[in-house]
């Protein structure tokens, strides 16, 4: 996830990215046969300066990504 984050979004269109990046957390969170639901997914990131190689430095994917988690009744977010 964090290379997805690191080379691949900036290349995309925000939306875009950020649609991808949230399906592809809840793909990690959903339930699978004889476990239980996930409840948390944290976002890490390693500490690469990706945001240079953004559009406005990663402003429209990240917020994006955020409406989207917050319009999202399957999510929670926390600070």
């Amino acid at each position: 996830m964090s290379d997805l984050i690191g080379v691949v979004y900036s290349k995309m269109e925000p939306s875009h990215a950020a649609a991808d990046f949230l399906h592809r957390i809840l793909e990690n969170l959903r339930r699978h046969p004889g476990q239980r639901p996930r409840r948390a997914g944290p976002i890490i990131l390693d500490g690469e300066n990706a945001w240079e190689y953004y559009y406005r430095n990663g402003r429209p994917f990240l917020r994006e990504l955020y409406r989207r988690i917050t319009d999202d009744p399957r999510c929670t977010p926390s600070p």
